[in-house]
């Protein structure tokens, strides 16, 4: 007996995670362009605490071999391997790549997405994703690329007992453009810089400049660098804060006294400092805006601080369902 495809609220392309109940599917095969690109929403289901939807892009096999053979990708490349320039260029140009934000009209109501999940089936790889079944369910064509995501959207008030319109609201995340290195050691510094999305010359000014030492963050039989820089700035005239970051990318410094952290030991390397680079936290402050550079254990440090530029792939679209 052919086993049934359920879709859960508390759950993702992957498996369910809560206890609530199956979903009721209601079909909507709704197919648009979006960005010059082919989208499709095959169904949405009825769940206790909240819509779920499912919203694909097809891609030509086509048009991702090109993107493949311009960057030299295969199955067994690595991206960490490649500069950070030719990263952005593949990641805004990659046609399976970026995310999507999305926001239903329920009978009215309006709700933004609660969480979400993604996944991409690519006949060149195969067996690269568990995303076969999803394909199946929906009698899609497995010659071509998809780019599946499933959203959760909660309800607004009670659950509707019918569900008489319904349209979704898509945002596009931001894109990576380009970086720009600088120079930051002490209040007043000031760079210039052309925004390259705008074309527009704005101007950052450090505000304020400070070395903070944290509390033990300790690994097992190893030591945590205790210290960051902190930096305050301005940018004038200014600029949306989803448009420009603002980071060290610095490769933050080893735990000493030990190999490598195991287990928990390496979850802690979140904190601030990844295993695989700087993270990075950025924050507003009285002053304006907060960058923290990656932890390190010399007071004089000097951080490598970078602006990134985001822009946004195609502009938002509305998609009435029911």
């Amino acid at each position: 007996m052919e086993k049934k495809y359920k879709v859960f609220y508390q759950g993702s392309l992957y498996g369910h995670f809560g206890r609530d109940r199956a979903g009721k599917e209601i079909e909507i095969n709704k197919s648009f362009l979006w960005g010059g690109e082919s989208w499709l929403v095959p169904s949405v289901y009825i769940c206790g605490k909240g819509l779920v939807a499912d919203i694909l892009k097809s891609v030509s096999v086509e048009d991702f071999r090109a993107f493949a053979e311009k960057f030299g990708l295969d199955e067994a490349d690595d991206p960490e391997n490649f500069s950070p320039q030719r990263l952005a260029k593949a990641e805004a140009e990659n046609p399976l790549g970026g995310g999507i934000y999305v926001t239903a009209k329920i009978n009215g109501r309006e709700s933004s997405m609660e969480f979400s999940s993604s996944d991409c089936w690519n006949p060149l790889f195969p067996d690269g994703g568990g995303s076969e079944p999803l394909l199946e369910k929906y009698g899609l064509d497995k010659s071509f690329c998809w780019q599946i995501t499933r959203v959760s959207i909660p309800w607004r008030g009670r659950k509707p007992k019918k569900i008489s319109s319904l349209s979704l609201r898509l945002r596009a995340d931001r894109l990576r453009v380009s970086d720009m290195h600088f120079k930051a050691n002490r209040p007043g510094d000031k760079t210039e810089f052309i925004n390259p999305v705008t074309g527009k010359k704005h101007t950052l000014t450090v505000t304020a400049v400070e070395r903070q030492k944290f509390s033990k963050l300790l690994h097992i039989g190893g030591k945590e660098p205790p210290l960051c820089t902190i930096m305050n700035y301005d940018i004038s005239p200014k600029i949306p804060r989803d448009e420009i970051s603002v980071n060290d990318r610095s490769k933050p410094e080893k735990p000493r006294g030990i190999l490598a952290p195991r287990g928990k030991a390496a979850s802690a390397i979140g904190i601030i400092g990844g295993a695989d680079g700087p993270t990075v936290i950025v924050t507003s402050s009285a002053s304006g805006r907060t960058a923290c550079s990656s932890m390190h254990f010399e007071p004089e440090y000097e951080p490598d601080w970078c602006m990134t530029f985001y822009d946004k792939p195609r502009e938002d679209i509305e998609v009435e369902l029911i």
